[in-house]
């Protein structure tokens, strides 16, 4: 997101509140805290005064913070303005969900077209219209008992089951419900880097003068109002950058009938499982001595269904019975996941009437089965990106990983959004390894390849040419020394992409075989500084001689299948605009059932529909709808130019299986006759090979993601894998 996009973006939301858009001051003030410059730098390039730029930028953070509830300081900026673009939910165009019958259905005519808002929003997120949050009164008439009652409020529950808006909904409540009368603050802390940047946004929130220590328990007892702090996803305090006295302190101040504070926080946790810092002393976090807690739990059935009833009231669309009760098995009544499914659900049955849609030119497609997906196309890997975050946001070391997986696993694109969620406090410098090639200055060019990355993140001039060839190692210690310095209270992660290269090298003679222990050496310099390693194999498949000064200080990160949902989503919410086509829900698992969720095929498959239907439409003159059904996806992946097309990733795999234990190409050869798989006996039987070194095989494939035991018999896990080796 660059600075145009964020200004569009933030005069969308000013004008959707019917506030009015930034004026030419506050747009230039608007570019000139986003890229990071200071007021007197914004002074000199504009010839305006320092102060009155100084005075007008306060009042743009706390025009932003109050208006659209984006909690922004001069320190802290872009973060939570970009957390808010990626929740906030996509308006549907009929260029991106088909019209239906619009009786009933709201529509606002645009320049060129009907926009129809899809009532299942937002997907992410909290609820904030007060129209459209729904149900929760019980636990809401819970919580105002608790807070009338003189304590404090800890909501906990699981992610997205609508903690945050229940939140919400209790601020915007509290007014006609708090006795005594409370002023609501509202603080979401993944918009709050660190400590400072907390107290700098509690007293802009509450009104007082910028303040920390005593002196803010002085300013909110003086303060005309005592306050109901809400704070949503509260657990950000366990990570970098605050400690145990923040808790302190709002203990402090919330305690007692007349506090100046009361507080109601969200975890998805018990606070003192939360805050387990204290443990070793026998003490409870300091906040669950002072909040009742209280759980959160799932919709019931009756809940669900008046929900998506509500939701649809108004529309020309109607839920199948057969359709809500496979929406309220699937969501196990979690609001946001039920949310999702409902507008997945309420899309495809508005492409029913894709006829009233004209396609008049070809279809740009979205699929990447290249480069590494970035951005807005990066979806899933939760899993992979929430360890990184606890491991680099979390910790007061950075801690050094190997991310591990086949081929087109998705390793390299994880590498290269990852900096997207670490957010400022963690600079990501990028290598690929490929990109030294043979090497034939050996170390020094690793180590430029390296020096360059930190250069360009870090903005300092790497070493020169002739001190990394005269001194290649201590130079570059020097430059990490140096670069260190300029971290201040930032780290520093530098991801070698590729990384069975170093293996190759060493075998080649290239670079000295002590090379992992020199970066070893270097990560543990520095709790600042640490590595990220990205290839095939765990370091422990490796050579042992190589890369055993890395093993006891690295965390092994698997990259695997991605889930069902997250590759219905890759499919059917491609990251472009105006996407006009769709998919059938037998279309979408049937993608799933052949690839298993490996994110190359999947999008291998998305990318070879759209041609098709491209060269139907526009080069043969075929008239036909705009939903991919279960045919067509038959109907590409039997044609040769699919496992042509997707050789690299068949012939990776494949070659692959010919390293490491004897004996794994036969074994697959032996399996992909048999979509119901091979007992280990009928394997050994096939294959020739004894029991002890079978196993040993089947575990290195297992462990590769290629093959897996069910109930005794062995598969081949991705089905267009078993079909390519079929062919061979």
């Amino acid at each position: 997101m660059d600075s145009k996009e964020a200004l569009e973006f933030i005069n969308f939301l000013f004008a959707k509140a019917n506030k009015s858009i930034l004026n030419d001051l506050e747009t230039t003030l608007f570019f000139g805290i986003w890229e990071g410059k200071t007021y007197t730098e914004i002074s000199l390039a504009t010839g305006r005064s320092e102060q009155h730029l100084r005075d007008a930028g306060a009042n743009l953070c706390k025009r932003i913070s109050k208006d659209l509830k984006i909690i922004v300081t001069k320190r802290n900026f872009k973060n939570p303005i970009q957390y808010r673009y990626q929740q906030h939910p996509a308006i549907v165009t009929p260029f991106q969900e088909p019209f239906v019958n619009q009786t009933n259905q709201a529509k606002q005519e645009t320049s060129n077209s009907y926009v129809i808002t899809n009532p299942f929003t937002p997907q992410h997120g909290r609820v904030e219209d007060t129209q459209s949050f729904f149900d929760r009164e019980r636990e809401i008439e819970r919580v105002f008992e608790v807070l009338n009652s003189g304590s404090s409020v800890a909501l906990i529950g699981e992610e997205g089951i609508g903690k945050s808006s229940l939140l919400w909904a209790i601020c915007q409540q509290a007014i006609n419900r708090l006795q005594p009368s409370r002023q609501s603050v509202f603080l979401d802390l993944n918009y709050i880097d660190n400590e400072e940047d907390f107290y700098s946004a509690l007293c802009d929130q509450v009104a007082i003068p910028q303040s920390t220590g005593y002196m803010l328990t002085r300013n909110l007892k003086a303060h005309k109002n005592k306050v109901l702090l809400a704070l949503d996803n509260v657990g950000k305090m366990t990570w970098q950058g605050f400690t145990r006295g923040v808790r302190d302190k709002l203990r402090g101040l919330a305690e007692g009938s007349n506090a100046p504070l009361k507080l109601i926080l969200a975890a998805t946790e018990p606070l003192n499982d939360l805050f387990n810092d204290t443990h070793d002393d026998g003490k409870t976090s300091p906040l669950a001595g002072i909040c009742q807690e209280e759980q959160i739990q799932p919709w019931n059935e009756t809940t669900m269904r008046a929900f998506i009833a509500s939701r649809l009231a108004g529309t020309s669309v109607s839920f199948t019975e057969e359709k809500i009760v496979q929406l309220m098995e699937k969501s196990s009544g979690h609001p946001r996941k039920l949310m999702q499914l409902c507008y997945g659900t309420y899309a495809r049955y508005i492409a029913k009437e894709v006829g009233k849609i004209s396609i008049t030119k070809p279809v740009l497609n979205p699929y990447v089965i290249s480069s590494p997906v970035e951005a807005e196309m990066f979806v899933g890997r939760e899993d992979v990106i929430r360890q990184l975050q606890e491991l680099w946001m979390r910790s007061s070391q950075l801690q050094s990983v190997v991310i591990y997986g086949h081929r087109r696993m998705g390793k390299t694109s994880i590498l290269r959004n990852v900096a997207r969620f670490v957010g400022e406090g963690v600079q990501v410098a990028y290598v690929n390894l490929l990109e030294v090639a043979d090497a034939p200055q050996g170390v020094v060019e690793v180590l430029m390849a390296i020096s360059d990355a930190i250069s360009e993140v870090m903005q300092i001039p790497p070493p020169s040419n002739e001190d990394l060839l005269s001194l290649p190692q201590p130079t570059f210690r020097r430059y990490l020394s140096q670069v260190e310095g300029e971290l201040g209270t930032k780290g520093l992660i530098v991801a070698l992409d590729e990384f069975e290269k170093i293996e190759e090298l060493i075998s080649a003679g290239k670079i000295p075989v002590n090379f992992m222990g020199y970066l070893r050496g270097l990560a543990h310099k520095s709790s600042k500084i640490a590595f990220a390693l990205a290839g095939l194999h765990t370091l422990e498949e490796m050579t042992a001689d190589y890369f055993q000064p890395f093993f006891a200080s690295v965390i092994p990160i698997h990259v695997g299948f991605i889930e069902a949902g997250a590759t219905h989503q890759m499919l059917a919410n491609p990251a472009i605009e105006d996407f006009p086509l769709d998919y059938s829900p037998e279309a979408l698992d049937k993608i799933y059932d052949l690839s298993h969720g490996q994110p190359y095929l999947v999008q291998l498959v998305g990318f070879q529909l759209v041609r098709r239907y491209n060269d139907e439409v526009f080069s043969t003159g075929r008239a036909r709808d705009h939903v991919f059904k279960i045919e067509e996806v038959d109907a590409v992946v039997n044609d040769p130019e699919f496992f042509q097309r997707g050789r690299y990733y068949f012939d990776g795999v494949w070659g692959q299986a010919a390293r490491g234990a004897a004996g794994q190409q036969a074994i697959l050869r032996a399996i992909a006759p048999s979509p119901e798989g091979l007992s280990l006996e009928a394997l050994s039987h096939c294959t020739s090979i004894e029991i002890a070194p079978l196993q040993e095989a089947l575990n290195t494939l297992k462990r590769h993601d290629v093959v897996e035991e069910i109930e005794g018999r062995w598969h081949i896990i991705v089905e267009l894998f078993r079909r390519w080796v079929l062919q061979l």
